[in-house]
């Protein structure tokens, strides 16, 4: 009984969770950007370069860099990639969300995390994709080829020290991640998730 319980409140918690990011997607995708090539004075007016590896170049430097980057619009339900895919590109969400989902052996479908702007998409392994990456809402990405991201590590030392941070923040959230599914209720689960969107959002408190 205890068990039918958690999983009826389970699937209540990942319910919440689509139906609030497709609300919160539908406004941050008001203003699409068409499909092309990059400029820097378009990377500067992005919705998320001030959250991307990018934000730190300037001038020459920041023009190299996104001469190389695609923009691309994902409709809600089509995918930005599928587990197992040759991975070739890094992605960066402009806007919209992107839910992360592994198909297990029984057939059944694992959501493993939410991405919203500014996040990047395209962990991999063996030079494959490790997760199916979801258009919750309509979505904006930028897209970078790993090789030319391989070069601009050594020539930029700011993407480097960029990209380890966001490493970084990847490493807390799966603690935190961890630490949900490990100790909380699930009513713990919704409150810590709702809070996380609002900190990712930069929601203000009504305290503040």
């Amino acid at each position: 009984m205890t068990v039918q319980l958690l999983k009826r409140e389970t699937e209540k918690f990942d319910r919440l969770e689509a139906e609030l990011i497709c609300f919160e997607g539908a406004a941050s995708t008001a203003n699409r950007r068409p499909r092309g090539r990059n400029s820097a004075s378009a990377c500067e007016g992005c919705n998320a370069h001030k959250r991307a590896i990018c934000a730190d170049l300037r001038d020459l430097e920041l023009e190299e860099f996104a001469s190389q980057s695609r923009t691309r619009l994902i409709k809600t339900g089509e995918v930005v990639y599928h587990e197992g895919d040759p991975a070739k590109y890094l992605y960066t969400i402009i806007s919209g969300e992107v839910r992360l989902v592994n198909l297990l052996n029984d057939g059944r479908r694992q959501v493993s995390g939410f991405k919203t702007s500014g996040d990047l998409l395209g962990d991999q392994k063996d030079g494959c994709y490790l997760y199916n990456a979801e258009a919750v809402c309509d979505v904006i990405v930028c897209k970078m080829p790993l090789k030319a991201l391989e070069t601009y590590l050594e020539k930029m030392p700011v993407v480097r020290k960029a990209l380890l941070a966001k490493m970084q923040e990847e490493v807390d959230a799966l603690r935190n991640h961890m630490l949900v599914l490990g100790r909380k209720t699930p009513i713990e689960k919704i409150a810590s998730f709702l809070v996380n969107r609002a900190q990712k959002l930069e929601i203000p408190s009504r305290g503040t």
